[in-house]
């Protein structure tokens, strides 16, 4: 076999595993950018999650300030502890809507967004009730 001299075997050899290094470091290349798009979106899933976890603290804290309150309109003697009460419940309310309506903006998860619909729902329920006993106990 008469091959030109620029195309000995040895060439040949070098020319192929030139090749496959190359191709070998591309397809590295690839999966580090997958594994770091990856890892980016792991860590907006984080933010989120804490950001949601955060929501759920104020909103826990805000029904509980509305609890609280709600028993010191009950034990309430004078009228302006009970307008003082019935302000901090409104204030509450306020502020645990306002938490749960911001976890609801960032969660995607269509089963979390309908428990975080049911707990506004309830809130909403407990507070409108604690605004008629108030009234009907002030009618008494």
């Amino acid at each position: 076999m008469n091959l030109p001299a620029f195309f000995s075997r040895i060439s040949t050899k070098l020319a192929l595993m030139s090749a496959a290094g190359i191709a070998m470091m591309l397809v590295m290349l690839a999966g580090l950018w997958l594994e770091d798009r990856s890892v980016g979106q792991s860590a907006i899933l984080e933010r989120q999650q804490v950001g949601a976890s955060r929501d759920y603290v104020e909103a826990k804290a805000a029904i509980r300030g509305m609890q609280i309150e709600s028993l010191n309109m009950r034990l309430a003697d004078a009228m302006d502890e009970v307008l003082q009460a019935k302000s901090a419940v409104r204030d509450n309310h306020d502020a645990a809507i306002r938490a749960l309506d911001s976890a609801l903006s960032i969660l995607t998860i269509q089963v979390n967004q309908e428990r975080v619909k049911n707990i506004k729902a309830l809130v909403d329920e407990y507070y409108n009730t604690s605004a008629s006993s108030q009234s009907s106990s002030a009618r008494n």
